[in-house]
């Protein structure tokens, strides 16, 4: 099942970091390492959230934004998890 979930970045960072899900807005939002330049911010973003959720990421609408939408092969129960999973790593 593919899931489509809103992503809000915030690049230029000390680290790549998951901020967790914004009830207020209904998204997941985290921090790039990388500057939103040449696309390397979204590069980031897919890379480390492929580790982080083991699934494919495909971003669908927003490559010149901060706030992003984005494809994946998980329902959104399953990101909670694995976001709070990792998060607790930390």
């Amino acid at each position: 099942m593919k899931e489509i979930i809103e992503v809000h970045v915030k690049p230029n960072s000390k680290k790549f970091e998951v901020l967790g899900f914004n009830a207020w807005n209904n998204c997941l939002e985290l921090k790039t390492k990388e500057k939103a330049v040449n696309g390397k911010a979204n590069k980031e973003l897919e890379k480390e959230l492929t580790k982080i959720l083991k699934t494919e990421i495909k971003i669908i609408q927003g490559k010149k934004s901060k706030t992003k939408k984005i494809q994946l092969n998980k329902t959104k129960k399953e990101i909670k998890e694995l976001i709070n999973s990792q998060q607790q790593e930390l």
